[in-house]
């Protein structure tokens, strides 16, 4: 679980990547002569390394957290079936079937579900810190006026 949230935060920071590039993009183009050709190609090969890596690692995260979560869910309809199966007549009146098949399907995709998306837990204060920066206004990077 820890690689996986690792990674997403590896996102996180390439996903800030791109408004930098960008940023440095137009200031190659507003000053061309300035600058030599290959440094704009550099800047646009940066720009697919940065969005490659940053699927990489996303997708990554995605698939290892919805994996997790499946186990997880597997293991605990296994354990509530094994527990309905070895039921005395007391807790079968007291639990219906219904109420472990609810139990079976409904809580356990709720579990599944928090796990698969526990990253946003570490992910949505970064994203919030970085685009808001220390003023709360977003960084003069993300700006497209001129003046910044």
């Amino acid at each position: 679980m820890f690689c996986s949230h690792s990674m997403r935060l590896v996102a996180d920071v390439l996903q800030f990547a791109n408004p930098i590039l960008l940023r440095a993009l137009m200031t190659y183009i507003e000053n061309k002569g300035d600058y030599y050709a290959w440094q704009g190609w550099m800047l646009v090969f940066s720009f697919f390394v940065v969005t490659f890596f940053y699927s990489m690692f996303f997708n990554q995260n995605s698939y290892r957290s919805y994996n997790i979560a499946m186990k997880i869910k597997t293991a605990l309809v296994a354990a509530i079936y094994r527990k309905s199966l070895t039921m005395n007549n007391e807790a079968k009146r007291e639990f219906t079937a219904g109420s472990v098949v609810n139990l079976m399907a409904i809580d356990c995709q709720r579990i599944q579900d928090v796990v698969s998306n526990l990253w946003i837990v570490l992910s949505a204060p970064l994203q919030d810190f970085a685009f808001k920066g220390d003023c709360g206004e977003p960084p003069r990077c993300l700006s497209l006026s001129r003046d910044s």
